[in-house]
């Protein structure tokens, strides 16, 4: 907001004066930004936020820009960020965290023409796709064709890896 200040000046002289000025009151930054983020290992996220002037994350790690209002992140493991909102001389902290899902890994048995798939790591439940199809709970696939095969296994936060093998 704005301030009107007026000031009565006495000269040495006796001599009276008036002054007004008009003084501009910074007000409080008003922080908007996201919920925590999780992410799956190896993705990055852009993260949005405004209400003031200036922005100034910390740490600096994984980040594409600290002073932007929408830097981008691909940290390596969880982190919690600190944002400073800075409006003028006010600042206004705030804390923001990424939690980075590690990604599931599959193991294939085969005997024959059938594959079965072992889900590790990641966060269960495990869904599998072979060659394409369509995602399954089932860990069993039958009645491959000789040659290689790809399998994609998916966790229950959606973080996706890939392995192949041979029938």
């Amino acid at each position: 907001g704005s301030l009107v200040v007026a000031y009565q000046l006495t000269g040495i002289n006796g001599c009276k004066t008036k002054v007004t000025a008009d003084v501009e009151i910074e007000t409080k930054p008003e922080p908007v930004m996201p919920e925590d983020q999780e992410i799956c290992y190896g993705e990055d996220v852009r993260l949005y936020v405004s209400g003031a002037y200036n922005y100034y994350w910390t740490p600096n790690t994984a980040l594409d820009n600290r002073y932007s209002d929408n830097p981008v992140a691909n940290p390596t493991e969880s982190i919690l960020y600190t944002i400073s909102f800075i409006k003028g001389v006010c600042a206004v902290d705030r804390e923001l965290a990424i939690t980075v899902n590690p990604l599931p890994s599959v193991e294939v048995s085969t005997f024959g023409n059938k594959a079965t798939m072992i889900a590790n790591a990641g966060t269960p439940d495990y869904t599998f796709s072979v060659d394409g199809s369509s995602f399954t709970e089932n860990t069993e696939f039958a009645h491959l064709k000789g040659g290689n095969h790809s399998v994609i296994v998916r966790d229950s936060k959606g973080c996706e890896n890939t392995n192949t093998f041979d029938v």
